[in-house]
């Protein structure tokens, strides 16, 4: 590791999932994680934010910001691609001209679901969606101005914080006794904190003195596929064993042609993250082990456990 060498790492996107969980992890001694609000860099307006890229300081940019709202991105394709594509063309061009290593968080909805098996990072891209369409976009126009790149895509991330599948369900069980749930679409479930843990420790290699790996495309995501059904499931046995006050709704196998969306849903896009361990020297992520800390947490913050004291962060959350 390179502590005690002052490092400095700009992180964009920091108020998101992944963001969040880089900000709450402890980096070595010396170094500084600068995370600045979305009002000091708008991505939505990339000819702005590369003159404000160019006034910051960095060693080393860790992007984790994007447009992500799946559906949104249908009837808003021109604020897709200027987050997703263009904002990532104005950072690899400023990363360029300063010698900053980026390292750019991406998706497994590049790919179109139809290769039957787990994806390969070399595997070529077909978006099904808007939303996969401007983040293939983006890496291609990371790979092409900047040399520095490590491009990781993730999946179905999971986290304590809002604003993903396994809050969602928890907060619907509370009103309502049966939840339908998807049960043929496969991906890799990926805990936020996980994936925050093993982004600093490349950041830490990329930054130390012994040999850098090289740059390139990664995936880096859940340790074992799941349905969405499936994860559902795996979420409410933790709740019957460590809440029982909790409720408990049927969980009703549903197909995708069953809960129609705006985006096109890819079917499989399971993601084979195993060659990331011997490129980066970072493993998969055990979804499965963190589970249990991530269901309770996001049920204390829904409603606490009877007799728990409640803080305003609680109240405000509920």
């Amino acid at each position: 590791m390179a502590g005690g060498i002052g490092r400095r790492v700009l992180l964009l996107g920091g108020s998101g999932q992944v963001g969040q969980a880089l900000r709450h992890l402890v980096w070595p001694e010396g170094w500084t994680l600068d995370a600045p609000p979305r009002s000091g860099l708008d991505l939505s307006r990339p000819g702005p934010l590369e003159a404000a890229l160019d006034r910051c300081t960095a060693d080393l940019v860790i992007n984790c910001a994007g447009f992500t709202a799946v559906d949104l991105a249908e009837e808003a394709s021109e604020e897709a691609f200027a987050v997703n594509q263009q904002a990532v063309a104005a950072l690899a061009r400023v990363a360029a001209r300063h010698g900053w290593p980026v390292v750019h968080l991406s998706t497994d909805y590049v790919f179109d679901g139809r290769a039957g098996r787990a994806y390969r990072a070399e595997d070529p891209v077909a978006p099904l969606n808007v939303y996969g369409a401007s983040k293939a976009a983006g890496e291609a126009a990371l790979r092409m101005t900047c040399p520095d790149h490590w491009i990781v895509r993730t999946a179905w991330v999971t986290g304590r914080g809002g604003g993903n599948f396994l809050h969602a369900i928890l907060k619907a069980s509370l009103g309502r006794p049966v939840l339908r749930i998807v049960d043929d679409q496969w991906g890799s479930p990926s805990p936020a904190s996980l994936l925050a843990d093993r982004l600093r420790s490349l950041a830490i290699r990329l930054l130390g003195a012994g040999e850098r790996p090289a740059p390139g495309t990664f995936h880096l995501a859940g340790d074992e596929p799941a349905t969405w059904h499936g994860l559902a499931r795996s979420a409410f046995e933790v709740l019957a064993r460590h809440r029982p006050d909790w409720p408990q709704p049927e969980l009703v196998p549903i197909a995708m042609a069953d809960w129609p969306t705006r985006a096109p849903r890819p079917r499989d896009t399971r993601l084979d993250s195993w060659p990331t361990l011997g490129a980066l020297g970072v493993a998969p992520l055990p979804w499965r082990a963190m589970l249990a800390g991530e269901v309770l947490e996001i049920a204390h913050s829904l409603r606490p456990a009877a007799g728990a004291a409640v803080t305003g962060q609680e109240e405000r959350a509920s």
